[in-house]
């Protein structure tokens, strides 16, 4: 059975992780935190996005657009998957 290979994204938060894996025509883009997570597909078919945020024109990182906004992205709620609500 084929497997994803998730390579680790550099994140400035401490309270986060972010995982990217090749898949046809993009990348699959998973967050995790202490309050949850999520899953987007970035449509990127020549993989060319290095896994960095755009720089403005000063060269500090920006986010692409405001958040929860995720623009052209598909986003869904990751559930916790084997931990047991009590």
């Amino acid at each position: 059975m084929p497997k994803l290979d998730f390579e680790i994204l550099d994140v400035n938060a401490d309270y986060a992780n972010a995982f990217r894996a090749k898949v046809p025509g993009g990348w699959l883009v998973v967050t995790k935190s202490n309050s949850g997570g999520g899953v987007a597909f970035y449509p990127d078919p020549e993989h060319k996005w290095d896994g960095g945020s755009v720089a403005d024109r000063s060269g500090k990182s920006t986010a692409v657009a405001p958040r929860r906004s995720f623009k052209g992205l598909a986003v869904a709620p990751v559930s916790r998957v084997g931990k047991q609500r009590s």
